[in-house]
């Protein structure tokens, strides 16, 4: 789970040197990776289903089973944003499938 980092103000500076965020930056932030993992759900379920022929029915198995602990991971997620009081994100960040095993390729995060 990638964080997307955002530069506190001045006066939102701990003691220590860390930086601080309020309550609702953090629930933002959150809501971020949510949409991120959602994004990662729906491409790896889909490409398991894309996937054809025998050569590739053990990568499928393991995208199925990433779209697992992805779940998982939102659910954290999701969580951690109510117990913020915020409300978790049911937008995914925009996913990009393929109909073809050759053209498809995950998105890389920042």
């Amino acid at each position: 789970m990638a964080t997307k980092q955002t530069a506190a103000p001045p006066d939102r500076v701990a003691g220590d040197g860390a930086q601080q965020v309020s309550r609702q930056q953090l629930i933002d932030l959150l809501n971020e990776d949510l949409s991120r993992e959602y994004q990662a759900i729906i491409a790896y379920v889909n490409y398991s289903q894309v996937l054809k022929g025998a050569q590739y029915m053990k990568i499928a198995e393991e995208l199925e089973g990433h779209a697992r602990q992805e779940l998982e991971h939102a659910l954290i997620i999701a969580k951690q944003i109510d117990y913020l009081g915020g409300m978790p994100t049911v937008r995914p960040a925009p996913v990009r499938v393929s109909e073809s095993a050759a053209k498809f390729d995950m998105p890389k995060t920042t």
